[in-house]
């Protein structure tokens, strides 16, 4: 059970924190709050560094109360010191973050009408500060058999825990799962399918030996991702280029369990060897696997090489480890919410998220990063590439309600400033952005009305 403590300004922060004290109890959460739990003659103090100590996650209140106290700060400045996972909650939408905190996305609970929404977003968001470690039933065959464990199961499971007890920093969540790269404009067909198929069953030209494997990665940002996230634009698009990537991340322990399961200690396609016992688990490079730093010129191809190991399982597997679906952007997360089914995304949104702060992807060319859509203006918000001189056709097709289309594209577009253009939409549209004829963006100002 996940423990989180809520560091709050009593003057103004008390009704929230007992609110989510309530909501993530009943999430199956264990939460600290320092009246309650601090038994009657006990060490003020010393209750509190215990608490944060072995807290997995702190929830930092941001008020006006919180800015004056000093409290607050010493117990977030803790919570980093400790490397715990600090998530700031906005209880007015003015608080300002301290200084320690500034670089942390806050999640805005100071309007009650979007408080549902948010501790949505506030319960996935915990489940990734915790590894999103939970109970994951066996994975199941592609032809819908419930798996059995391997055999040395415990072997492997001894394996995991020693690789966790290491000292990874930022990078610890990195050992609770398995990652796999898909397009965003792939996911519906993929999502209503309930399960990951190797290449060779998407596309007959997909002949390699590896091609029968669905090949899931031990970390993000790996070496050939680099190279495929992004637009391109369409004079030089790359086969296989992710417009709009997103990471499934799976749940490690459960994949490696699987008794068909095999891992690599770089890309089997390019000759690197493939393992299949506890053992050899163990003795994977996981030092190079998860480098995320400088590296030295005589030390950068092996490294590039280990960061590319994988687990790989034949033919396919079904959902049920699927942990996280992790988008680039909110504006990715919004063109899901539209592209989805409304009976699929209720299905698989308390796993979607686009949180920024967690640094898996490289944003090096242009996307969109936000929209901002009124009755009378659109506003664009974008990454601009910062390794290329691509330039694109943009193009944006408002839908009114009454059927009536306009368009409007910029020749050249590198995106290295905000859009901003004015529309008559007062009974709601739909807008399409496309960068050289390729989805980026697809989302909805429904007016009065609100349309779920």
């Amino acid at each position: 059970m996940a423990q989180v403590f809520i560091s709050y300004a009593r003057a103004d922060g008390y009704n929230l924190a007992q609110r989510l004290q309530a909501d993530l109890q009943s999430a199956g959460f264990s939460v600290w709050l320092d009246q309650r739990q601090i038994e009657l003659g006990g060490s003020f103090t010393e209750n509190i560094e215990h608490a944060i100590d072995t807290c997995e996650v702190m929830l930092a209140l941001l008020s006006s109360g919180s800015q004056a106290s000093k409290w607050c700060r010493m117990e977030q400045l803790r919570a980093l010191r400790k490397g715990k996972k600090l998530i700031p909650i906005r209880v007015q939408p003015d608080a300002e973050p301290p200084l320690h905190l500034e670089h942390l996305n806050a999640i805005d609970f100071s309007a009650e009408e979007r408080y549902a929404d948010n501790l949505r977003d506030l319960l996935s968001d915990l489940a990734a500060s915790r590894a999103f470690i939970a109970e994951v039933p066996p994975i199941a065959a592609s032809a819908g058999r419930t798996a059995i464990e391997r055999r040395t199961a415990a072997a492997f499971r001894r394996a995991v825990r020693a690789l966790r007890a290491e000292p990874w920093g930022l990078r610890q969540w990195w050992t609770y799962f398995l990652f796999h790269a898909v397009t965003l404009h792939d996911l519906p067909e993929l999502l209503s399918s309930g399960r990951l198929v190797a290449p060779r069953l998407r596309d007959p030209k997909a002949r390699t030996q590896w091609d029968r494997y669905v090949r899931l990665s031990f970390r993000p940002r790996t070496p050939a991702f680099f190279d495929r996230e992004g637009y391109y634009p369409a004079s030089h698009a790359l086969n296989g280029c992710l417009q709009s990537p997103v990471w499934l991340m799976f749940d490690l322990e459960t994949i490696l369990l699987h008794p068909k399961a095999h891992f690599s200690d770089g890309d089997p396609a390019s000759g690197a060897a493939t393992y299949a016992t506890a053992r050899a688990f163990a003795e994977l490079p996981f030092e190079q696997i998860y480098h995320d730093s400088w590296m030295r010129q005589d030390e950068k191809g092996e490294i590039l090489r280990h960061r590319e190991a994988q687990v790989l399982l034949p033919e396919a597997i079904t959902l049920e480890a699927l942990q996280m679906i992790w988008l680039r952007s909110e504006a990715d997360y919004e063109t899901l919410a539209h592209l989805l089914p409304a009976p699929l995304w209720a299905k698989w949104r308390d796993k979607v998220t686009a949180r920024t702060d967690f640094m898996l992807f490289n944003h090096k060319r242009l996307y969109i990063t936000h929209a901002r859509l009124t009755a009378d203006r659109i506003e664009l918000h974008f990454n601009p590439a910062r390794l290329h001189e691509d330039r694109f056709t943009l193009t944006l097709i408002v839908t009114h309600a009454d059927g009536r289309e306009q368009r409007w594209s910029r020749e050249a577009f590198v995106g290295d400033a905000p859009l901003a253009l004015g529309v008559r939409g007062a009974d709601g549209y739909a807008l399409r952005v496309l960068l050289d004829d390729q989805l980026a963006y697809l989302g909805r100002y429904r007016g009065a009305v609100e349309v779920l």
